[in-house]
């Protein structure tokens, strides 16, 4: 495979590479430039309940978003942070975001999963 980024002088590009799992996971964080490396924690996934959940570390006030990988087959379910139920975007294919805003230091997340309907398609189901 060949990959080719151009990059304007004065500018930066940071990439993340990774296999395709079979399983949902977090990607990725616009939180720090780790992508997660050091704001996130404690992520698991429960492959019997379809749970994937973590928790990140930043200051009380940060905005930011959270981005997972939602293989074929699997559909979000229910999405919170902090205990509140948070709505997810498709930003590309089987790319979904979640905005989240720290009101305290510590922030745990949990997305619940279910199986698609169709051949891949994804869904976040909206009450």
């Amino acid at each position: 495979a060949h990959l080719e980024v151009k990059v304007p002088a004065r500018n930066v590009c940071i990439l993340l590479v990774k296999e395709v799992p079979r399983v949902p996971i977090l990607l990725s964080t616009s939180l720090h430039l780790s992508q997660g490396g050091v704001e996130v924690s404690q992520v698991q996934w429960d492959g019997r309940r379809k749970i994937l959940s973590g928790a990140c570390h930043r200051l009380p006030g940060t905005r930011g978003n959270l981005i997972f990988y939602v293989p074929e087959g699997l559909a979000i379910g229910e999405c919170t942070i902090a205990g509140e139920r948070q709505s997810a975007q498709e930003i590309a294919p089987a790319v979904w975001k979640v905005d989240a805003e720290f009101h305290q230091q510590d922030l745990p997340w949990q997305i619940a999963f279910r199986k698609s309907l169709g051949t891949g398609s994804v869904m976040v189901e909206r009450k």
